[in-house]
């Protein structure tokens, strides 16, 4: 997805139509854009003062567990590295008193920098327990 117009042409629009001689259609034709997105800039500036477009992508919403929950994540992960998502889950419920979900705790990881290995590479005495670990990082090469 392309990213948005430049603040520098949204106010150059929202300045010619608030001039009072050309419909959103005219300056949208005048501009390059559509009668809408004219509409839009003018609505963003009236309420806000500023053109200024929105952040694009990402969730608005506040993330389901805290720094100091992924802390405790990590904590058990250094203690159990096999745990699973449901109970490193049923854990943090435990602990904090606070439900979430079971994809919550594995997006969590995800985004710790852990991926998921089936069987421990020491013993093998469960190969389908799955394994929590964090990718070595090369060194490169000189």
């Amino acid at each position: 997805m392309p990213g948005p117009h430049p603040v520098a042409m949204r106010e150059k629009v929202v300045k010619t139509y608030l001039k009072g001689k050309l419909s959103y259609r005219q300056v949208g034709e005048r501009f390059g854009i559509g009668e809408a997105t004219v509409s839009r800039w003018v609505s963003l500036h009236r309420r806000t003062g500023s053109v200024k477009p929105k952040e694009m992508g990402g969730s608005r919403r506040p993330r389901a567990i805290s720094p100091d929950q992924e802390t405790f994540i990590a904590q058990i992960l250094i203690d159990v590295p096999d745990a699973s998502g449901p109970e490193i889950t049923k854990w943090l419920i435990e602990e904090y008193g606070k439900t979430v979900s079971t994809s919550s705790v594995v997006k969590t990881l995800h985004r710790m920098g852990y991926t998921r290995r089936y069987g421990n590479p020491k013993t093998e005495h469960e190969p389908d327990r799955m394994l929590w670990r964090k990718p070595r990082v090369r060194k490169s090469a000189k």
